[in-house]
């Protein structure tokens, strides 16, 4: 019980209140239940003694139910009201939340109780004598049965615990009025871990240095479109322990005075990935819609060091949120993450997790994933990071990603993904920027030991710190494609294919200076085909043949043709041609990269001081060849010549 304190006075030419008495009449909107018992909704009353206080205790209200306060003053007034009594040990009459009895929702103005009294009485003066009372009516009509009232529809809300909802902070995260309501708001968790559904009825709740937790037993809803600020230490913390348990988190403002620690929300999904418990990967797990997490003051003054971290989980869905970190000076992440996912390391099982339509602003990691499989990024915005998106997986075989329709803003890295999967990254801008800080080395993409994705239709801009665009590394990389991105001066490499990396295709890009050079050393299994790639002067594997050296190279390619101008110098011992011109096939050199071998062998000139002077041709295979020249001619030991001339090519 609540114990619920009436008082009632009215004022004099004095200045002194005068205590007034009277009766209270208390009635329970509705039938309830208590253990085996119906308690029934019929009124009883309390008398009001002379001092004008009386403390009356009262059961605490439910969602479907709440009391009718019905106070008379002999002679002066009489007045009704239908309030919520929450679960507390005690609380003024005057402080408790009036309801419309028609809408079941908070009264927009709550005046005082004698305000009502008093209004009576200014306009009514002292009442007459009361007359005989007159004979009794005749009994009407039984009414029709009313419509049956809400049951648990509008789940637990933390008022009906105590809590007020009414505090203010200042600029800088400080309570200046209201009062903390962690106790109360914990309490209204716990029993909707056992009802399902907690209503934060749109109001704002301070919470001090409390972490909120719970232990699902069903199903969970958390909504309300409220605020709820923390002084430091985390925010709330959910425990998923079976598969029918999913959550749903939506309309929350989450905030925190902290500079870069605590984490504001985060989901625990326990044993999922055992085979027991959250198995299998059909069951729905839960949804996360609409969250602002945030500093006290936008990005001015604190942060979280985490916004969401999720453990164990599966099968959810991530729309609609804000995340801004704490980051005192450009490029200083002191928060580290916008959502982090881990699971259990022995093999990537956590699965099948959506992120839309969000934004994550001034972290180290924007999105930072270890160990799921099928993570998949749609329509998101990760500005002013250190990186990205990161994937981290544990066994190649397996695990899903897709970044699609974004952009990432970025200082290290712009997607990291090691061990990924059939992945799909494409149609997003990928750039450096200033609010990241001064760039590093900065990679937009890196892909170690992933197979079988795809990079397309991307655009890569260097505000003057981006050196590389794509970069695929590892043995285990292979049969990745990049294609048909576009990227801007500033990019020295658009693509750089590493050493081990094998069977990738380069194809269909666009370079935007005739500086920028595809690096592949992953060896001649690799296909490197541009739209045009510009005049190449490194970055092509040329080996030279027996007796020759390779001094220098200018090589361009446009879609399915090539220009090459090879210049080598012979070191062997001197060759004659004989009386036809031939002189037998002297192998010059090889160029290795698939791209830039013809499609069946080609003659080129070759030349000596810019004077075609000698033949020779280019195999499928590569291979520069010095056929023949003049009759009689010598090449001698240290003559230099140049292999040129447009060749078809895939």
């Amino acid at each position: 019980m609540t114990s619920i304190k009436f008082q009632f006075a009215k004022p004099t030419v004095s200045g002194t209140p005068e205590y007034l008495s009277g009766t209270i009449e208390c009635t329970p909107t509705r039938a309830r239940n208590l253990g085996s018992a119906i308690i029934l909704p019929v009124p009883f009353t309390a008398t009001i003694p002379t001092s004008g206080t009386v403390t009356v205790p009262l059961a605490p209200t439910a969602a479907e139910w709440y009391w009718k306060i019905t106070v008379t003053i002999p002679g002066k007034s009489t007045t009704t009201d239908y309030v919520v009594v929450p679960n507390t040990t005690a609380i003024d009459y005057n402080q408790l939340e009036r309801i419309n009895p028609d809408t079941l929702e908070p009264l927009e103005i709550q005046d005082p109780v004698w305000w009502g009294i008093v209004n009576t009485l200014i306009a009514n003066g002292t009442s007459g004598t009361k007359g005989e009372t007159g004979d009794k009516g005749e009994k009407g009509d039984r009414g029709e049965k009313g419509d049956r009232g809400v049951s648990g529809a509008l789940g637990i809300t933390p008022r009906d615990y105590g809590a007020i909802g009414n505090v203010v902070v200042d600029a800088n995260g400080t309570m200046v009025s209201g009062r903390d309501d962690s106790a109360e708001m914990q309490a209204a968790l716990t029993a909707a871990a056992d009802i399902g559904l907690l209503n934060l009825d749109g109001k704002t709740y301070y919470m001090g240095d409390t972490t909120l937790t719970a232990t699902l037993k069903r199903p969970l809803t958390i909504t309300g479109n409220a605020t709820l600020i923390w002084n430091s230490g985390n925010g709330i913390q959910l425990t998923q322990n079976n598969a029918d348990h999913a959550v749903a988190v939506s309309g929350l403002t989450l905030l925190t005075k902290a500079q870069g620690t605590g984490v504001a929300l985060e989901i625990i999904g326990s044993g999922q990935n055992t085979g027991t418990g959250l198995q299998p990967r059909t069951k729905p797990r839960g949804s996360i819609d609409n969250l602002n997490i945030r500093g006290v003051r936008d990005t001015g003054i604190g942060g979280w060091g985490k916004g969401i971290r999720l453990v164990d989980v599966m099968n959810f869905m991530i729309t609609r949120i804000h995340i801004d970190g704490y980051q005192p000076t450009q490029g200083n992440f002191v928060s580290t993450h916008g959502i982090e996912m881990v699971t259990e390391t022995s093999s990537s099982k956590a699965v099948d997790v959506v992120i839309a339509q969000s934004y994550i602003y001034l972290v180290q990691y924007a999105l930072d994933v270890q160990g799921y499989e099928g993570v998949m990024v749609n329509q998101c915005s990760f500005i002013g990071v250190g990186t990205g998106y990161r994937n981290d997986a544990v066994d190649a075989g397996a695990p899903l990603a897709s970044f699609i329709g974004g952009q990432i803003a970025f200082k290290t890295k712009g997607v990291e993904w090691n061990k990924i999967h059939q992945g799909v990254i494409s149609d997003s801008l990928i750039y450096t920027h200033s609010t990241s800080g001064t760039p590093d080395t900065a990679t937009g993409i890196t892909l170690t030991d992933s197979t079988t994705n795809r990079v397309t239709g991307n655009t890569f801009v260097s505000n003057n710190g981006m050196q590389t665009g794509v970069t695929i590394q590892g043995s285990l990389s292979n049969s990745n494609v990049v294609e048909s991105n576009t990227y801007y001066a500033g990019i020295t490499n658009p693509v750089v294919i590493g050493a081990g990396a094998t069977l990738n295709k380069i194809r269909n890009l666009t370079l935007r200076s005739s500086a920028q050079s595809i690096i592949n050393s992953g060896g001649t299994t690799n296909v490197v085909e541009l739209d045009d790639t510009g005049w190449l002067t490194t970055g092509l594997t040329i080996t030279p043949g027996t007796n020759w050296t390779v001094t220098s190279y200018s090589i361009r390619k446009s879609r399915n043709q090539a220009w090459i101008r090879v210049n080598v110098t012979y070191t062997g011992p001197d060759v004659t041609t004989g009386a036809d011109g031939n002189m037998g096939d002297l192998q010059a050199a090889t160029i290795t990269d698939l791209g830039y071998r013809p499609i069946y062998s080609w003659p080129l000139n070759v030349s000596e001081f810019a004077t075609r002077t000698w033949g020779g041709f280019i195999s499928t295979t590569g291979v520069l060849t010095l056929s023949n020249g003049l009759p009689a001619q010598t090449l001698t030991n240290g003559k230099a010549l140049t292999f040129v001339g447009p060749i078809p090519t895939n």
